[in-house]
C-alpha cells in the first residue's frame, strides 16, 4: 500500500508492491529524485501469468490467477494484513 507520511518527526515512505498489487493489476513504485514520485505501470498480465505459470513456484496457479490476472480489492488487502497483524502478535505472546 503506497504512503508518504513522517511519523514521530521520521519521515516514511513505501511504495506499494510491484509484485502483489491491490485494487487494480500492474505494478506499483516509486521514483526517487528531487521529488518523490509514485509510479503505475501496466503489463501484460496474460504473458506474465503464463511465465509465472511454467515457473517451479509451488503456487504458480494461484498467485498467476489471484494476483496477476486480477488484483485484490482495497478491503480484501486490509482484511489479509489485518490477519498478518493477528498472527505476528500472536507469535510473540510466548517470547
Amino acid at each position: 500500500m503506497p504512503f508518504d507520511r513522517t511519523i514521530g518527526g521520521v519521515h516514511v515512505v513505501n511504495a506499494g508492491s510491484v509484485g502483489l498489487p491491490f485494487g487494480r493489476t500492474g505494478a506499483d513504485w516509486l521514483l526517487i529524485d528531487k521529488d518523490l514520485e509514485f509510479r503505475h505501470t501496466d503489463y501484460n498480465t496474460a504473458e506474465a501469468a503464463e511465465r509465472i505459470r511454467q515457473s517451479h513456484y509451488p503456487q504458480a496457479e494461484d498467485f498467476a490467477t489471484n494476483n496477476v490476472l486480477q488484483a485484490p480489492s482495497e478491503a480484501e488487502a486490509m482484511q489479509m494484513l489485518a490477519w498478518l497483524e493477528r498472527q505476528q502478535a500472536e507469535s510473540q505472546v510466548g517470547l
